[in-house]
């Protein structure tokens, strides 16, 4: 089975390098184009996603509605799929140090949010259970930047430093490759 994982369009607070995290906004005009291309190149695909699995937020349903139209393929939501809640630091810019510092220390909840492990576990619980209940599916998440650190991890071994310099470009998308474990050889 192929996973198909891409980032919401553009935002008017990604434009202003803003932290949106829980922050529920909606896609701006550049972000709706981008969905629209990311919908054609998923399209075009020797094999496109036969299913949509997305955060519930805004600016990821957005994109993912736009694909799912464009593809003719069902869609699903699952608040496990959200951002991370960065607590205090929702709105400020990405580059402040408290933000920065805290994204380095995975186990540290930000003041008044989640810390990544946090997030990684419920990311990790809804993609344990959708993979499983969607095995012989095609699948495209549509969800956040740091969602989409959390997933390629799901797949991809990274060093701490490779995890905190991922990102994920707006409207872009990674394929994976799932294969369900044998439970009877574990």
């Amino acid at each position: 089975m192929l996973i198909y994982a891409a980032r919401h369009g553009q935002t008017e607070m990604n434009e202003h390098n803003e932290i949106s995290g829980v922050t529920d906004v909606d896609l701006n005009e550049t972000g709706v184009c981008q969905a629209e291309a990311l919908a054609k190149k998923l399209a075009a695909l020797p094999r496109p996603p036969r299913m949509v699995i997305c955060s519930d937020m805004k600016r990821a349903l957005h994109t993912a509605s736009i694909a799912a139209e464009f593809l003719s393929i069902p869609l699903v939501t699952d608040p496990r799929l959200r951002e991370q809640d960065y607590g205090r630091f929702e709105g400020m810019d990405r580059l402040t140090p408290g933000f920065l510092q805290t994204k380095h220390n995975f186990a540290v909840r930000y003041p008044g949010g989640e810390s990544m492990l946090d997030t990684a576990q419920r990311v990790y619980t809804c993609l344990d259970e959708v993979l499983s209940a969607n095995a012989d599916t095609d699948l495209l998440v549509v969800a956040h930047g740091g969602v989409l650190r959390i997933l390629r991890t799901y797949f991809v071994d990274m060093t701490n430093d490779e995890f905190f310099y991922y990102n994920a470009e707006n409207a872009a998308f990674e394929t994976y490759y799932y294969e369900e474990k044998d439970e009877d050889l574990i």
